[in-house]
């Protein structure tokens, strides 16, 4: 990737480009300005999409260090949880790099464990191992970056935007907001009560949204409600009793059990 040079105490940043070259080819520099230039040089004119700078000598004790990604223009994903990454972080949000911002992450951002149970162990601890602690971080980085991190290839790589995928349509699923009754929904609910209402759910929405005039919503909402509640089955209480939601649910929409026994005047 350039130049080489050899690392001493005077040059205590290193850089590769992409990431995983195992350093051979390693750039150096004295500042940690001179060295995201090196990396800004490669991800501009070499056409890379990854860069690592590392504190001290690759060869040495382990040292920090931070991974850089180009998701667009202009635009640069740092990932790690260190000194250096929160250093080059703030120097993007300061414009310290002409022409280069910190790509955007949410403000509460996703954990990384929320993807564990929709990836194969293997493939979860490959991403764990590489310092990713957030879905946001992956989720914004483009195919080409991605492939640079040792051990993605391509089929981690699809079951990793699966697994985005799913993720983010539950998440938004569950946080939407419930659809609120209307004034003629309200009218229906009151006047169906709580077992017609469980029982008429997706017919009384269906009511509230047609042209029948209110009087006509009346009476049938009033048929509805006296209509007799079929009698609970015994044995279906009986395969309900470990779901007390369950149970709740169907008691409230059936009459209590018929005695059978007691109504035929079986003396057994």
């Amino acid at each position: 990737m350039g130049r080489t040079a050899k690392v001493g105490d005077d040059v205590p940043y290193v850089c590769e480009s992409p990431i995983d070259t195992m350093y051979l080819g390693f750039e150096t520099a004295k500042t940690l300005h001179e060295a995201m230039q090196r990396v800004t040089v490669n991800f501009t004119q070499r056409a890379k999409f990854s860069a690592r700078i590392a504190l001290r000598s690759p060869l040495g004790p382990a040292g920090d260090s931070v991974m850089i990604f180009r998701t667009g223009a202009g635009r640069l994903h740092v990932v790690g949880t260190g000194g250096l990454a929160e250093e080059v972080r703030t120097a993007l949000r300061n414009g310290a790099f002409h022409g280069w911002t910190l790509h955007p992450i949410p403000a509460e951002p996703i954990h990384l464990h929320q993807l564990q149970p929709l990836l194969t162990t293997q493939q979860y601890r490959a991403l764990e191992r590489y310092g990713f602690t957030t879905v946001d971080e992956l989720a914004g980085m483009p195919d080409r970056a991605l492939l640079d991190v040792r051990h993605v290839g391509t089929k981690l790589l699809s079951a990793l935007r699966n697994a985005i995928d799913q993720l983010q349509h539950d998440r938004a699923s569950s946080t939407r907001p419930a659809k609120q009754p209307t004034d003629r929904g309200r009218q229906i609910e009151e006047r169906l009560g709580v077992p017609a209402q469980l029982r008429y759910r997706e017919f009384a929405q269906r009511l509230a949204a047609s042209q029948l005039s209110a009087g006509a919503l009346r009476v049938i909402a009033d048929s509805l409600r006296a209509e007799a509640l079929p009698p609970a089955d015994p044995t279906v209480v009986h395969l309900l009793s470990d779901e007390a939601d369950l149970l709740e649910y169907y008691l409230r929409t059936h009459a209590p059990a018929v005695d059978t026994a007691a109504s035929t005047g079986d003396p057994t």
